[in-house]
């Protein structure tokens, strides 16, 4: 990819949205400039010049001035979205264009979920305290994070059931938050031990199995407390937490609010 400190950048609005089960974006009229649109939760479809892309954690999509889209979610796992709007400028010079900037291509599957939200999450806390220059450098990461198109690759054929394994649990806990995870059984299930699985699983995901579980639960409750009027009580038995206490420190260690905040918005 371009080096990008070549080009200049200047963010015109960014956040983190929980659509709501009806949500749709019927985008008709042309995009006026560029938009880092990036999925952290839910499914859904988005149609784009007669190609349809199914929706679901890690699709990023570099929305770019011209582009018309269509794109929904389904009611009973709805989207959880950090856009961030933003233009691109050149020796002085706007531009319009994906194919002249320093992106990478319209539509990336990011593999590494939970870095690549690390840094979406700092680039937003930046710009909510009004810090327009740091925002833009977190902003520069998530591009360059995302222009990154090697992929892990995988050797060998059954050897690797484990690391299948792995993907495929990965993706549930990221489906299914609510359920109870015991790494323990899981591992007994594979026929091997728990310190084993784990190396596997973090390599497979980039993350270890405890910080895929939080993760996906703390996303699920702000999903939750945004959209829905279940108390933080509520949220935190559906969610499996053993009292409220526990959630409420666990939820501001990861987003830097409390629950009740949330609440609130």
């Amino acid at each position: 990819m371009t080096l990008l400190k070549d080009y200049n950048f200047a963010m015109n609005s960014a956040g983190k949205v929980f659509c709501r089960p009806g949500w749709q974006w019927d985008c008709r009229t042309a995009l006026k400039d560029f938009d880092l649109w990036c999925i952290l939760g839910g499914q859904g479809e988005m149609t784009v010049e007669k190609e349809t892309y199914k929706l679901s954690q890690g699709d990023c999509f570099l929305l770019h001035p011209g582009i018309q889209f269509f794109a929904d979610n389904k009611p009973e796992e709805p989207l959880t979205v950090v856009y961030t709007h933003f233009d691109i400028f050149k020796d002085g010079r706007k531009i319009s264009a994906l194919k002249e900037s320093p992106l990478p291509d319209f539509h990336r599957k990011i593999q590494n979920v939970l870095f690549f939200e690390s840094l979406l999450q700092k680039m937003l806390g930046c710009w909510y305290r009004n810090d327009t220059d740091n925002a833009i450098l977190w902003l520069s990461a998530a591009l360059c994070e995302a222009g990154d198109d090697t992929e892990e690759k995988t050797t060998g054929n059954k050897s690797n059931s484990l690391t299948e394994t792995a993907k495929d649990l990965y993706k549930t806990i990221n489906e299914h938050p609510e359920e109870k995870y015991s790494l323990r059984k899981i591992a007994k299930n594979c026929g091997t031990c728990p310190e084993h699985f784990s190396r596997i699983f973090k390599k497979s995901t980039n993350c270890s199995f405890r910080e895929a579980v939080t993760a996906s639960k703390i996303r699920r409750a702000e999903l939750l407390l945004s959209s829905t009027d279940y108390s933080v009580t509520k949220v935190s038995e559906i969610l499996g937490f053993g009292d409220i206490y526990q959630f409420s420190k666990l939820f501001k260690k990861q987003t830097g609010m409390s629950p009740s905040t949330i609440r609130r918005t």
